[in-house]
C-alpha cells in the first residue's frame, strides 16, 4: 500500500520483485496506466532476454530467471493481459537451445528443473494457441 501511495503523491515507485505484480494489478484495477507500464517493464527485466542481445549471451549467465519463475512470469502475464512480459517469456523460451549450446548453462539448466518446465510452457503456449516466437519475430 506504501509504494502505491508514493506513487500516488509522486509519481514514481520504487519496484523491487516483492512488490512489482502487486502494483501492476493495483494500476490495472486504479486505471493507473504509467504504474502498470512501469511494473510490467520491472517484470521484463527479470527475463534475460531482454537484458541483452543474443550475442552477449556468452558474457553473462543465460539462465537468470529461475525455471519455476519463468513460469510463474508467464502466468501472471497471461492472467493479467501483461503482453510485453509474455512476449519477452516466450521469446526467451524459443531462443533457449541457442542460448545453453552457446554457454556451459546447460547443467545449471536441467538441475534447476528447466526442461519440465520449458516442457510446460510450450504445452501451455500450444493449448492458448501461442507458439513462441523466435527473437525479433513477430
Amino acid at each position: 500500500m506504501r509504494f502505491l501511495l508514493d506513487f500516488l503523491y509522486t509519481g514514481s515507485v520504487e519496484l523491487e520483485t516483492s512488490n512489482a505484480e502487486t502494483l501492476y494489478i493495483a494500476g490495472q484495477d486504479y486505471q493507473l496506466p504509467r504504474l502498470t507500464d512501469l511494473a510490467e517493464a520491472f517484470l521484463e527485466s527479470e527475463v534475460p532476454s531482454l537484458a541483452c542481445p543474443p550475442s552477449h549471451h556468452t558474457r553473462i549467465p543465460c539462465w537468470q530467471v529461475s525455471p519455476p519463475r519463468l513460469v510463474q512470469l508467464l502466468e501472471f502475464a497471461e492472467r493479467y493481459e501483461a503482453s510485453r512480459l509474455h512476449t519477452a517469456c516466450l521469446r526467451y523460451v524459443a531462443m533457449l537451445p541457442e542460448v545453453l549450446s552457446e554457454t556451459s548453462e546447460l547443467s545449471s539448466f536441467v538441475s534447476d528443473g528447466g526442461i519440465a518446465c520449458l516442457f510446460e510452457l510450450l504445452a501451455h503456449s500450444l493449448q492458448q494457441g501461442k507458439l513462441p516466437l523466435p527473437p525479433g519475430g513477430g
